[in-house]
């Protein structure tokens, strides 16, 4: 069981660094010569992600652009796809275009490190499942300023950290247990599974304050 819950982790960081390359599974995978069956299975949780593997994938992210360690995909620690020290030396080698030259994605990038430039103790996500809908959709971009007392956020629609370093983007309610939250989705019609997740250790919370949508 811990180790299916793993894999479905290591599954999430796949996605999120993959689609924030602006790529589908395929095309990275023949792109980076990684097998789509593979990197299918390892994006459902069906399959353990390995050492040689995260570092086939990371490598490939980073030559999209983005930073990105095998370490931050085995273990949530390290390089991580978005943040704010390198979508600023991306910034920078474009600095020299105009704005109306710039691609959608590094527009956004553009705005999601002046928002983090401006607030130190933040995070921006990228929305990879409909489960915030209509608020939220997927491809969204997302940023929240961490609160120091969990409980300040609840009722807010958040990025949350899980104790296992899983990033979800949920509402922030209070859980039955002390010291325990419930982690929901406000679609109901979504597919995620579970649709709420009750009683979570949480280790960061930060209520949504920025906002962007892709094709805006």
């Amino acid at each position: 069981m811990i180790k299916n819950k793993e894999n479905k982790i290591h599954g999430k960081r796949v996605r999120i660094a993959i689609t924030l390359c602006g790529m589908k599974l395929p095309a990275f995978g023949k792109k980076y010569k990684i097998s789509f069956s593979h990197l299918y299975a390892i994006e459902k949780g069906e399959r353990t992600l390995n050492e040689k593997t995260a570092e086939r994938i990371a490598s490939g992210v980073r030559q999209e652009g983005y930073p990105c360690t095998a370490k931050w995909l085995l273990e949530g620690d390290g390089a991580q796809p978005l943040r704010k020290e390198t979508s600023a030396s991306i910034i920078e080698e474009e600095s020299n275009s105009i704005l109306s030259s710039l691609s959608p994605e590094l527009k956004i990038m553009k705005e999601a490190a002046f928002f983090q430039e401006l607030s130190p103790n933040s995070v921006v996500s990228c929305v990879l499942d409909n489960g915030m809908e209509p608020f939220y959709s997927v491809g969204d971009y997302v940023g929240g300023i961490f609160f120091h007392n969990l409980k300040d956020a609840l009722g807010k629609d958040c990025i949350v950290i899980t104790k296992d370093n899983e990033q979800l983007i949920r509402r922030f309610l209070k859980g039955n247990k002390k010291e325990h939250y419930t982690l929901a989705c406000v679609n109901p019609f979504t597919k995620e599974s579970p649709a709420i997740l009750f009683d979570q250790i949480v280790k960061r919370v930060a209520p949504i304050v920025w906002h962007r949508r892709r094709n805006y």
